[in-house]
Order: C-alpha cells, then structure tokens, then sequence
C-alpha cells in the first residue's frame, strides 16, 4: 500500500512467498512546498507579492454581486506611475523594481481591511474599493494615496520623487460588471494624465 502522510509519503509492500516486508519512506516536504508557492503565485503579482489580475476578477466578481444585493458602492482606482520610465533609465529595472515594491507596500497602507491593492502588470495599479456607503468614502482613500506617492523614495542611496495619475470608476453608476469598471476607470486615469 501507499500513503501520503503530512511530510512522508510511505509505500510499503509484504510478500508472503519471500517472507519479507519492503518499505520506501521519501520526504516530500519540498514537492509539497512548491505546489504551495505555484499557487499562490497564480494569483499574485511575483515582485510586489500583491494580487494579480486572476484574483482582482475573481474579488471585484464578489464585490459586484455583494454590492448587486446591498444597494453599495464600489470604487474601482486605476493607478499609473507617472515617469517610471525615467526611473527604469535612471537606475535601470532594478531600480524600478525597488519602486514597484514600495509603491505596493505604499497602496497596502492606504486601504481599509477588505479592499484590495493589486499590480496590474508594468507600473499600472488597480485599487478595489467595496462596501462603501457613499462616493465620497473613496476620496479619503484616494488622498491617501496621492499623498503617499508624492512623498520621496529612495532607490540606491537616492532620494526619488515621482508622482501618480489615477482614475475611479464606481458601481453601478459608472458600469456594472468588471469590464465596465475597470474600462471606466482607465479612461479616466488616462484623462487624468
């Protein structure tokens, strides 16, 4: 027989005609590491360690039907770095990847519990936002979030300012499905800019 223990997979085998009992014991600590971090990285963002954009679908798909059956609000913030690339030109992609790290770390200090922060891909941002009352709850946050971009970073050794370009969307005012709002927001980020 074989089995799968919490760290040890175990196969045993007993033959009665040679009168001998085998068994094979492995650690499969690793394997079972890795298939962890495989999953946990199908739906995070690898270098900001934030959602991806699988996982925004499926938390702005439950914000949507939560907000469908309360009557609430949901801000959708599209989020773009302005001068990145001078950044990345400057100090090369690991530089601006210490930037993505601490815009990231900087976008988890500005949310309330239950919204989510998540990393689009290049330097492109997507805040969710459920549960809110009224419009005007999201300015707070997105005040916050402004003001955090505007203060400096420091990437090797040096002090860096950049700022930010965003646009918010709302249910169900300004669309009502993921598409809609996400579109919504962009445009007006882009405008925005």
């Amino acid at each position: 027989f074989s089995t799968v223990l919490e760290k040890w997979f175990l196969v045993s085998a007993y033959s009665p005609q040679a009168g001998f009992c085998a068994i094979v014991v492995s650690d499969i600590t690793q394997q079972k590491d890795n298939i962890k971090q495989a999953q946990y990285y199908a739906y995070h963002d690898p270098l900001t360690e934030l959602p991806n954009r699988r996982l925004v679908d499926d938390r702005l798909t439950l914000a949507i039907a939560h907000g469908k059956r309360t009557k609430e609000k949901i801000a959708v913030i599209f989020l773009d770095l302005d001068k990145f690339k001078d950044v990345n030109d400057t100090f090369g992609h690991e530089g601006g990847d210490v930037l993505l790290k601490e815009v990231a770390r900087r976008l988890q200090f500005c949310i309330r519990d239950g919204d989510t922060a998540s990393r689009m891909g290049g330097d492109e941002f997507l805040i969710i936002l459920p549960n809110l009352k009224e419009c005007k709850e999201a300015s707070q946050i997105v005040n916050r979030i402004l003001k955090q971009c505007k203060q400096p970073f420091l990437i090797n050794n040096q002090t860096v300012e950049i700022s930010a370009s965003l646009g918010v969307s709302f249910f169900p005012h300004d669309g009502d499905t993921i598409t809609s709002l996400m579109r919504n927001a962009d445009i007006a980020m882009y405008k925005c800019k």
